[in-house]
């Protein structure tokens, strides 16, 4: 359907055994796999229109992390928060539902960031040993590039966020504290 619509926007299941899909997933994950997220350790999840509990990699795997995480542990009740545009079956079982604006998860999860960045919420040793490009760079023929950092905080503060999405900035904050410190947490 979204061929024959003529939308670029259109995402099919990525076979890893091509080559290409490996090489996306190891810059996207640092691995040449579909990661396996930890979820049901997890105290917090921020799903960005994943439908973790319909049709995710193994649905009765994602069920039963979501079981452990809701009711496995006595000491603490893990929180899920779906974002996305439609109330769907995750969205439902989430202990959250964030409606966002069809097709402006990035632009939110970037304001995420932003605050992130702003508040120095972010785990500051992490990245300075294990990113890079986070930071304004210079590459070895003198060229300056800018870094994530810089992009996040000129164009993604929340309040220009929020009339895109349509997600209030007093929600974009929450999420992100939230994110920041209900660890460990999983986006």
């Amino acid at each position: 359907f979204m061929q024959a619509y003529g939308s670029p926007n259109l995402f099919e299941f990525v076979d890893l055994r091509d080559e290409a899909a490996r090489a996306a997933a190891t810059f996207c994950q640092g691995i040449e796999e579909f990661p396996g997220y930890d979820l049901e350790r997890a105290n917090y999840i921020l799903s960005f229109g994943t439908p973790l509990l319909e049709s995710w990699l193994s649905p009765t795997w994602m069920a039963r992390q979501y079981g452990h995480l809701h009711r496995g542990r006595k000491e603490h009740r893990g929180r899920f928060v779906q974002i996305e545009s439609r109330l769907s079956p995750t969205a439902i079982k989430a202990d959250e539902w964030i409606p966002a604006n069809p097709g402006t998860a990035a632009a939110l999860a970037l304001a995420i960031a932003h605050v992130l960045i702003r508040e120095d919420l972010y785990d500051r040793a992490f990245v300075e040993q294990r990113a890079f490009g986070f930071a304004d760079w210079i590459d070895a023929a003198g060229k300056e590039h800018e870094g994530f950092r810089t992009l996040v905080l000129r164009d993604f503060a929340p309040d220009d966020v929020t009339k895109l999405t349509g997600v209030p900035v007093t929600t974009i904050l929450r999420l992100a504290r939230e994110l920041a410190t209900q660890k460990p947490a999983v986006a």
